[in-house]
């Protein structure tokens, strides 16, 4: 044990006598005895009988009546004595009341008697009931002051005080004092002395305790167990506290729901939620009903686990057995969501708190808001922060911290800047986490400017910046091409002695890659030595993706040669070569792409899949097709020869686009290659699968069908399996791959190994890809319609000082760009807008609406819609419709994105405008403005009207001459190769007679014109298109009897009542250069209606476009043939099959063919097709 604490910390020497002064004396205790009246019972009763009812009263804790008793004792003028008052001291101790207690004991001393051992214990009880425990020791120094020797129940009573009051040290020294003084600890001792090592977290110490009491002779009973299991709680041993439960088990002691519950609260310090939850199961297999605190620490163990699935689980079993789960439970079930990134059920949760009782505090709003933080839902955390001051509670910096990083995540850096004036207005002072977030927030907002800022503030303030906060900051600098304010953040860091000087410089040159500013991250690579700062292989790495994006292949090709040269410190990996080699095919150059892939493996490196195909698109982007095939069946052939099995796959893969680059044309018809004899090694279905992510086991498996690859059953068994658990990983692309693949190795079961108790496997395999689909196509909408709204957005943002539009100038043209046009109008200005594609309800124009008045505040064109690479036509076309109604002076705003070749734009502007400069720049998004120029006429729109040829024959019908077409259309109005691969798929079915044909998404016609030479010829021919040009072109072409062309954004553009034998399509897969599947999914959604009975949609796609998940999530049975590179899709309506018509057995084989219910496969016939 230990010895006596240092005198320092010793109350003996500085503790007053605890009865001078300090109790109410022998006057103040007359007079209130004799204000409280007697008892007649009381004055015939000897001392003895008067003591026996003393400590009667005090077992059952009713002082007051003790008191009483005392009061009729001294007005019966009975002689009291020494066991008298100590029965009265210990009754008022029970209570607490230790005035009453040293009251009685200055009585005894005025009458002249000697406190005993037990008036002293009864003293150091009520002291220790209100944790006073220096009063406590005082009194036993004074016991033995007095020659009094303590016994095992005043050490007991003292070291009871000492455990509430947190005093371990004296505990412990108390305990070892009385072996000292021929006194035994008992288990209460050892109790009482374990729970102070708890309280104050010293386990070590509880657990040697507990070993002392064994070799003391004593069983520790489940009072001592306890408090050792409470002290691994606090210590978060949760291994030991585990151990401590299963002994204590196996010696058969009866252990209290309390004590599991401290169990499970160790397992949730540990972050052990399945061992908690074990816990909490074995607590019910005692027959004890788990507490609201075994559930509490139970939920939290969960949230730390990041399963918040049990915790709400958790959450409701509490409420099925009538238990009220309190503040602490809701709060730790807000915070699993928190952690596991469901920040629909914690904002579902925090309602509940808000609409019952307990109410929520600050620790669940902070929650709540931790999980906006982590879903990016700024609006909701903006929100949660007014409730909390709507609530009256206090934020503190957690609160504002994760709010301002909700607004940081999403680029509001307006509002995060907000928030943190709010801080200091509500007087919390902001941390360094708070600033960060606002930094990044104004690094993705890129204000650099902002950054500076705060970072001068945070100096001011005296609080040193951290690693993140310069590296946020030096970032934010990079970004906006201030090198040197980067440079000189970077190099502060590494004065300071920071840790973190090669992450920042790499955080400063990758920003250099949105914007393109490959000088400046030059600049930092070759300045960084210089000023102190390390540079790794990862900054090198920046550094050539930002020359590979900025179509610098030279600079890219002199990086990696300094770093890959003999005296380097730093060695070029794979990631280096494959940037270098990107820049290369985005340059063309193959002879350089093809040396750096031998540098490679000179190198020791091993070319991965990503190096092969930056080869293989240098040699395609340089026209060399042939020498591109030689090439990749050479190192494709080398891959599938030598290599492992992960080699296999990148073999596999180009391998496939060897033999699709080997197609002389798309129109020769679609079919699979011949199977490819490749042996799968053993290992394939065990090593290589688990290892893929989504996007490579789709490329895997595309290759695998494409090329016929011979498959034992094993291996497609472990596709699918991979294929189910990669649900949540997989791209759309992958979806669409993996499709393909399953339909591929169905068209012949038996050859394939495929039989029928897969059926199963395989349903479940097609519900993960349902699923994965509606996923991951509405994930990349909404992601294009974010991206596509900030160039708009970007000029919104500008006042009229920036040079955005001004109100008070005049009415304002806006061109393809319906949210510009909107967000102008609640600017207050006069803004009319000329759209060609037709959205909303709003139909598009092909000419811009005319005016009486010129628009004098200016016009507004978005790259939205029309191509605009080069400055092409299509630009032109728009500028020209635009600059005949602007007047000399007045602005012209291009914005768009550098995807759309907004930076080609200036070319095209420059035939009418002067002044054209760039105002505003964010991301990947610009503002251009010039001013219309006086001395320039713009060209009228029938000057962009032309004429061609349309090469029908590439289908085997009659071309077509003079037909009609206008810039910025699909294929440039002519017949692309998608196109003819549908056209010779829809010839060779053959339309049914008398036929009435929508052709949706039809572009200026090429399909309904060669529809129209087909035999027999439809009797009706319907067109739909959003472009205006593009109808207006169609009814140019296809002018006749039967045709009949409508202008609308998708169905609400076909009259109501019309049907359909056969609605075809090559539906548009972009929003301008962005993929957005909405019209597809329009397509298929409304085509169900308005197709007759029997009818038939077809539709032409890549092959990696999920459709056919998506036309059996809508209900369609369809059948596909592909070739790996195009698939041509026929869907159609099942008819349900009459109740009496089958039989169980031939239900159960229809159901298993496919007939009856969702049909899927690949064609195997020319004609009907066989679908399963």
């Amino acid at each position: 044990f230990l010895p006596p604490p240092s005198p320092s910390s010793s109350c003996h020497t500085a503790m007053p006598s605890p009865h001078r002064g300090l109790h109410p004396g022998p006057v103040v205790f007359q007079a209130s005895v004799q204000r409280s009246g007697g008892h007649a019972a009381c004055q015939a009763a000897t001392a003895k009988d008067l003591r026996g009812w003393i400590v009667a009263k005090g077992r059952k804790k009713q002082w007051q009546a003790a008191i009483q008793l005392m009061r009729e004792a001294c007005e019966g003028q009975l002689e009291a004595n020494v066991p008298l008052y100590s029965a009265a001291i210990t009754a008022v101790s029970k209570a607490g009341k230790w005035a009453w207690a040293l009251c009685f004991l200055g009585e005894l001393l005025v009458r002249g008697l000697m406190p005993n051992v037990i008036t002293y214990s009864g003293l150091i009880n009520a002291f220790s009931a209100r944790g006073e425990w220096q009063w406590a020791l005082a009194m036993m120094d004074e016991a033995e002051s007095r020659g009094l020797a303590p016994d095992v129940i005043m050490h007991n009573a003292a070291i009871s005080a000492l455990e509430k009051g947190r005093q371990w040290h004296w505990a412990l020294h108390l305990l070892g004092r009385m072996q000292r003084h021929g006194s035994s600890p008992d288990v209460v001792s050892f109790s009482a002395a374990i729970s102070a090592c708890e309280k104050c977290q010293v386990w070590r110490w509880a657990l040697h305790l507990l070993d002392a009491a064994g070799e003391a002779g004593l069983r520790p009973d489940a009072v001592l167990v306890s408090a050792c299991i409470s002290a691994c709680e606090k210590g978060a041993q949760w291994e030991l506290a585990l151990a401590l439960l299963a002994g204590a088990q196996r010696s058969g002691l009866h252990l209290d729901a309390i004590t599991f519950s401290a169990a499970v609260s160790a397992c949730e310090k540990g972050g052990r939620w399945q061992w908690a939850l074990h816990v909490v199961g074995q607590l019910e297999a005692e027959c004890l009903d788990p507490n609201v605190m075994a559930f509490s620490a139970a939920i939290s163990a969960c949230g730390r686990g990041k399963r918040w699935d049990w915790a709400l689980h958790l959450l409701c079993t509490m409420a099925a057995r009538a238990l009220k789960p309190n503040l602490v439970s809701r709060n730790s079930a807000i915070s699993a969501c928190d952690a596991g990134g469901q920040w629909q059920w914690a904002l579902h949760l925090l309602l509940e708190l808000e609409l019952g009782d307990p109410a929520p505090d600050v620790i669940s709003y902070n929650a709540a808001l931790g999980a906006c933080e982590a879903a990016g839902r700024w609006e909701v955390a903006l929100l949660l922060l007014r409730k909390v001051s709507a609530r009256r509670l206090r934020p503190n910096v957690r609160t504002h911290s994760a709010a301002i990083s909700a607004c940081a995540q999403n680029g509001q850096w307006e509002h995060s800047l907000a928030l943190l004036d709010g801080m200091r207005s509500a007087r919390v002072e902001p941390g360094v986490i708070s600033l960060n977030a606002a930094i990044s927030a104004c690094r993705r907002g890129e204000r650099w400017d902002c950054s500076l800022q705060l970072m001068e503030w945070l100096c001011g303030a005296g609080v040193e910046p951290s690693a993140v906060t310069r590296n946020t900051a030096a970032s934010a600098c990079g970004a906006g091409g201030l090198w040197r304010r980067a440079l000189a953040l970077l190099a502060g860091a590494a004065h300071v002695g920071l840790e973190s000087d090669a992450v920042a410089c790499n955080a400063a040159v990758g920003t250099c890659k949105p914007g393109r500013h490959w000088e400046g991250a030059l600049h930092l690579l070759g300045q960084a030595p210089g000023e102190g700062l390390e540079l790794d292989v990862v900054a090198c790495n920046a550094a050539v993706s930002v020359c590979e994006v900025s179509s610098q292949w030279e600079w890219a090709m002199r990086v990696l040669g300094t770093i890959a040269g003999p005296v380097s410190p730093i060695r070029a990996d794979v990631v280096t070569y494959n940037e270098a080699i990107k820049a290369c095919e985005r340059a063309a150059r193959w002879r350089e792409a093809l040396g750096l892939l031998t540098a490679m493996r000179g190198s020791a490196l091993a070319p991965d899949l990503a190096s092969y195909r930056a080869v293989l698109g240098a040699c395609e982007a340089a026209g060399h097709g042939a020498e591109a095939l030689r090439v990749c069946r050479r190192m494709a052939g080398a891959l599938l020869v030598d290599g492992g099995a992960a080699e296999l796959c990148s073999g596999l893969v180009l391998l496939a686009k060897a033999e699709h680059l080997g197609m002389a044309s798309a129109t020769q018809g679609l079919g699979f290659s011949p199977a490819l004899h490749v042996n799968l090694p053993i290992n394939f279905a065990e090593e290589v699968l688990p290892s893929l992510p989504g996007s490579e086991l789709g490329m895997l498996l595309w290759a695998m069908a494409s090329l016929r690859v011979s498959c034992p059953v094993a291996v497609l068994a472990a596709c699918e399996d991979r294929i189910i658990a990669l649900e949540q990983d997989l791209t759309w692309q992958a979806v669409g791959q993996a499709d393909f693949f399953l339909r591929a190795y169905s068209r012949e079961p038996a050859a394939a190994g495929l039989g029928p108790d897969c059926a199963a496997g395989r349903s479940e395999v097609a519900r993960c890809l349902e699923r994965a689909a509606e996923r991951t196509m509405s994930s990349i909408t909404e992601a294009s319609s974010g991206v596509n709204a900030a160039p708009g957005r970007l000029l919104l943002s500008l006042d009229a000082a920036a040079g955005g539009p001004e109100a008070s100038r005049g009415a304002v043209l806006v061109v393809d760009d319906v949210e510009l046009f909107l967000g102008l109008r609640a600017r207050g200005c006069r803004a009319r807008r000329w759209t060609r594609m037709s959205a909303g309800g709003v139909r598009g124009m092909a000419a811009p609406p005319s005016v009486a008045a010129p628009y004098k505040g200016g016009a507004v064109v978005r790259t939205w819609g029309i191509q605009t690479k080069k400055g092409g036509p299509a630009l032109r076309l728009a500028l020209a419709g635009v600059a005949a109604l602007l007047p000399a002076g007045a602005p012209l705003w291009v914005c768009g994105l550098e995807e759309e070749g907004i930076e080609d734009s200036p070319e095209a502007m420059a035939d009418l405008c002067e002044g054209i400069v760039e105002i505003a720049r964010s991301g990947a998004a610009r503002v251009l403005r010039g001013f219309r120029r006086a001395d320039a006429s713009a060209l009228q729109l029938e000057a962009f009207h032309s004429s061609m040829l349309l090469p029908l024959s590439e289908v085997g019908l009659q071309d077509v001459e003079g037909w009609h077409v206008w810039p910025g259309l699909f294929a440039g109005g002519s017949l692309d190769i998608m196109t003819a691969v549908l056209l010779r798929r829809l010839l060779q079915v053959g339309l049914p007679p008398d036929a009435s044909v929508l052709d949706s998404c039809s572009g200026t016609g090429a399909i309904a014109c060669a529809l129209a030479q087909a035999q027999p010829p439809p009797a009706e021919m319907h067109l739909m298109d959003g472009d205006a040009l593009a109808i207006d072109a169609a009814r140019q072409n296809l002018a006749g009897p039967g045709v009949h062309v409508h202008l609308g954004d998708g169905w609400e553009a076909v009259p109501e009542g019309l049907k359909f034998d056969w609605v075809v399509s090559n539906p548009p897969l972009h929003r301008n250069v962005q993929y957005d599947f909405r019209a597809l999914e329009a397509l298929v959604a409304g085509a169900g209606p308005r197709l007759r009975p029997g009818g038939q949609l077809w539709l032409v796609v890549q092959v990696n476009v999920p459709v056919g998940p998506l036309l059996s999530r809508l209900g369609f049975c369809s059948s596909c043939e592909s070739d790996g590179r195009f698939t041509v899709w026929r869907a159609w309506l099942p008819e349900p099959l009459p109740s009496d018509a089958v039989g169980p057995a031939q239900g159960q084989v229809l159901e298993s063919s496919g007939v009856g219910a969702r049909g899927s496969g690949v064609d195997q016939s020319g004609g009907g097709g066989v679908q399963k």
